[in-house]
């Protein structure tokens, strides 16, 4: 993968006298920890259902009582209570209730401070127990290029990324504000699942010191010892101190990693010139086979999480019997890839040259198959909104445009559509479509807020649309859809699509222990619909319970290992030439999930509402087809 940024010039010739010192190098690379997809925006029509940002400044304090019952963002019990003949209804969920974001202040979350959204005196230079800050590594591992003179910088790269913004993510903050204020009294559970892998950092020290993170509208408090040490994010001291201790088993799973008390640094390459490091910063670099492999990226990107039922009961479960929330790493394990294909080989790419560090001078010794740090993946609308409102969300770095082309760029070969077949006969059209995936996990994976829609559009030879599926408006919703509107109906996994208000939609529904459906992570218990793509190379009979089909895609023998081909039928069609325009649309924010988290009241709920009402990105195009049918 080439790095689109280039410097103007290379560094200069490092040919100092050293002798077999200056052969020695610093190593310099860490690992993906893997995301999902999605790619360009825009529906079938080409045209932008994003509107642009029109709002600057930190949320008014009186936003957070914004959303109120009977409003476009209601609670699940204020919807539609029909669902569509094409929807499976279920009995509705009472997991989103009305709260006040004041009325649980106690249990670790305080009272509402919008200038924490805004706020930021974090040092990025901090120093804390094992870790130092971002800042530290910058003064040697930016300012390099490889070979051809590209500029592959690790920190600017990697502070661009939703790593280094885990603990600033508005999405992240306004769902843990959520889901503390609708089971207020888990809060330290919600504290210490949810800031293991967003703040892993302040998770460690706290835990080491035996004090509770302090959270704040979702985020680490200000006040909080540990503030600095959440707001670098995923950084360098943490992937590169983790540990060779049970990497790829379920015990490292969860955020569950194990950072040592000796401050070894650990790199993929042998030959280390360790005085530098243990002189700047009393780190000591050493090889690490395991910050090559993608079970390191498996203990935050396999995530379960306990289970609360109905009443607000904590299930007593170990973590093999927890809810799947995520599971990535597992996906990808059981598919082709795991044979071929890394986690950092698709989210981090490669080069060729690279001198690692800027210090001492003489160092010259360049380093193949140097992993960039630029960690492209699937959240193009959050990295959007993270440039776009970097004052307000105190986000230091410059370079999303470089992040965000990265992005594209792997996006762009997520997934393919192609004709399988057509026929017309008696005014009957029908044709078949197959949606293919070139992910090494399902197409979307991860976070249960994610879905791709195939959007297929049937013209006749005048360009009259005669039939269309799957249709997002400019609010993110299908059009046509009364699941859209009630959240207690799942739109089936279809094989045959006859009808507007039928559309395709790959994506995992949660259930809870009633088989509601629920957008709450701590009462998912299990998906009642789970029909995302699987890899290539994955045997659908015989999947692990965790990253299961489930749902109607079970029994349809066209729904298979990297592949699904949905077919159509177009009835009462005068006799002529047609024309079929078919996308995948995807959401890392459906507007489901949006809906549900919007009818709770909270500041940093209110402030994504806001936000996100505003943002590009909503929806992306992955990959579009153009065909004439028979």
């Amino acid at each position: 993968m080439q790095n689109l940024a280039a410097t103007t010039s290379k560094r200069g010739s490092r040919h100092l006298g050293c002798g077999a010192r200056a052969r020695r190098v610093f190593w310099g690379s860490a690992w993906a920890l893997a995301v999902g997809c999605g790619a360009a925006q825009g529906n079938l029509d080409g045209a932008s259902a994003h509107p642009t940002h029109a709002h600057s400044g930190p949320p008014n304090p009186s936003a957070a009582a914004s959303t109120q019952p009977g409003d476009s963002h209601g609670a699940a019990g204020d919807m539609q209570a029909h669902a569509s003949h094409s929807s499976a209804a279920v009995p509705a969920s009472s997991n989103a209730p009305q709260t006040s974001a004041t009325a649980h202040a106690a249990g670790g979350v305080s009272p509402p401070a919008p200038s924490s959204l805004s706020a930021d005196p974090a040092d990025p230079a901090f120093s804390q127990g094992p870790f130092t800050g971002s800042a530290a590594c910058s003064m040697c591992h930016d300012g390099i290029v490889d070979r051809e003179g590209h500029d592959v910088s690790i920190v600017e790269a990697w502070s661009a990324t939703m790593m280094a913004n885990a603990a600033r993510d508005p999405l992240w903050q306004a769902k843990v504000e959520s889901e503390l204020l609708r089971s207020p009294e888990h809060a330290e559970l919600v504290a210490d699942k949810c800031t293991r892998c967003h703040a892993p950092m302040a998770h460690e020290l706290s835990r080491r010191d035996g004090q509770a993170l302090t959270l704040q509208h979702g985020g680490i408090a200000e006040t909080s010892p540990y503030y600095a040490a959440a707001r670098d994010g995923v950084s360098c001291t943490l992937c590169h101190q983790i540990q060779d201790t049970n990497l790829g088993a379920a015990s490292s799973f969860d955020g569950q990693f194990q950072i040592g008390a000796e401050r070894a640094i650990f790199g993929p390459y042998r030959d280390v010139f360790t005085m530098p490091m243990q002189h700047m910063v009393s780190y000591t670099p050493q090889y690490g086979a395991q910050i090559q492999r993608s079970e390191l990226c498996a203990t935050c990107h396999n995530v379960k999480t306990p289970i609360i039922d109905h009443t607000g009961k904590l299930i007593p479960s170990d973590p093999e019997q927890g809810f799947a929330e995520q599971a990535p790493y597992s996906e990808w394990s059981v598919s082709a890839y795991a044979r071929t294909t890394s986690c950092a080989d698709c989210h981090m790419g490669r080069t060729d040259g690279v001198i690692l560090s800027t210090r001492p001078p003489w160092l010259d010794t360049a380093r193949d198959r140097f992993a960039l740090h630029g960690f492209a993946g699937a959240n193009k609308l959050m990295l959007n909104l993270l440039d776009q409102r970097r004052d307000e969300l105190g986000v230091r770095a410059r370079g999303f445009a470089s992040t965000l082309a990265r992005t594209d760029a792997l996006l762009a070969g997520a997934a393919k559509i192609e004709l399988a077949s057509s026929t017309f006969q008696d005014g009957t059209l029908e044709f078949a479509l197959r949606v293919l995936s070139m992910t090494g996990h399902k197409l979307p994976t991860s976070f249960p807020s994610r879905r791709v829609v195939l959007h297929v559009r049937v013209t006749d030879d005048q360009g009259v649309v005669v039939f269309e599926s799957g249709r997002i408006g400019d609010d993110g919703e299908i059009e046509g859809l009364d699941s859209e509107q009630d959240l207690r109906a799942v739109e089936r996994h279809h094989d045959w699509i006859e009808a507007r208000n039928q559309a395709q939609i790959y994506e995992s529904v949660m259930q809870d222990t009633r088989g509601d459906v629920t957008f709450t992570l701590l009462r998912g218990a299990s998906y009642i619909k789970d029909n995302r793509i699987l890899p290539r190379g994955a045997d659908k009979g015989s999947l692990p319970a965790d990253i299961a089909v489930r749902g109607d895609a079970e029994h349809d023998a066209d729904f298979r290992a990297g592949e699904d081909t949905v077919h159509y039928r177009v009835k009462a069609l005068p006799a002529g030439r047609y024309r079929v325009g078919a996308a995948l649309l995807y959401q890392t924010v459906s507007a489901r999930f949006a809906r549900d988290l919007f009818s709770t009241q909270g500041t940093a709920i209110a402030w994504f509402q806001q936000a996100y009402s505003a943002a590009a990105y909503k929806t992306i195009e992955l990959t579009r087809l153009e065909a004439d049918l028979r």
